[in-house]
């Protein structure tokens, strides 16, 4: 999720000739924990709203959807124990979901995950996934 989140960011940011320098930890905090019922789309739509919306250099949860917002008030004390604490667990984990579905396929797996093999492999190592 954070690696889509960051690929539309800046794909709108440029498309909208916005200065853009990422996403508050909240704001990717409910990225990342809301279900996603309109999948894909969904999130591209609502990072696209929100670059359009936002008043500083960073992505925050009162520019998005009305819905992602109110989602986030209704759940704000039910957040999963197991959820990852950080953006870099989130990204790990999603490396290792990845690398899991594709069956270690590098090759693969980065092209799911929209970044170079190289950055997959130069993620890898730093995250010591074996």
């Amino acid at each position: 999720m954070p690696l889509l989140a960051d690929y539309f960011l800046k794909r709108f940011a440029a498309k909208n000739q916005r200065q853009v320098s990422g996403i508050t930890p909240e704001c990717m905090d409910l990225l990342v924990r809301y279900p996603w019922p309109g999948n894909v789309r969904e999130l591209e739509n609502a990072v696209e709203r929100g670059v359009i919306l936002m008043r500083g250099e960073y992505l925050d949860v009162p520019v998005l959807p009305l819905a992602l917002q109110r989602w986030a008030r209704d759940n704000a004390g039910s957040a999963d124990m197991e959820e990852p604490a950080t953006l870099k667990d989130a990204e790990r984990a999603l490396i290792i979901r990845t690398l899991e579905e594709t069956n270690g396929n590098r090759s693969e797996a980065a092209r799911r995950l929209q970044i170079t093999r190289k950055t997959l492999l130069n993620k890898i190592k730093s995250y010591n996934i074996v």
